[in-house]
């Protein structure tokens, strides 16, 4: 009976001790597991990092490229209303030019015929 005791105490330390080095060597297997995990998600950390940053960047320069357009485009507009006043004041000008040229033709007839009328006289 004392024989059988011991024998079972014996198993039951003997067991005992298997289950402390799988529990052991679970933690050991959870512990490397954790750690792998950290350095992987400290990986995808800094990768999400760096592509935030160029992003950012990306948005800036957009941004930048953006304004560019529309200072362009706000220039070009003053240059078609510059170029819309240059024709608007160069039409004057050749009407001005035409209507000149008439009275100056008019005005070359008519000395003409006065002199037509002197000569026939």
């Amino acid at each position: 009976d004392q024989k059988d005791k011991i024998a079972e105490a014996h198993d039951d330390l003997q067991k005992s001790r298997q289950d402390a080095k799988l529990s052991q060597a679970e933690q050991t297997r959870i512990l490397t597991e954790k750690s792998q995990l950290e350095r992987k998600f400290e990986k995808e950390h800094k990768t999400v990092i760096y592509f935030q940053q160029l992003l950012e960047d990306a948005k800036a320069a957009s941004n930048a490229s953006q304004n560019e357009v529309q200072s362009l485009k706000k220039e070009i507009d003053n240059f078609k209303r510059r170029e819309d006043q240059a024709r608007r004041q160069l039409d004057a000008l050749e009407r001005e030019k035409n209507m000149h040229l008439n009275r100056i033709q008019r005005t070359h007839d008519e000395a003409k015929k006065v002199d037509e009328e002197v000569m026939h006289q």
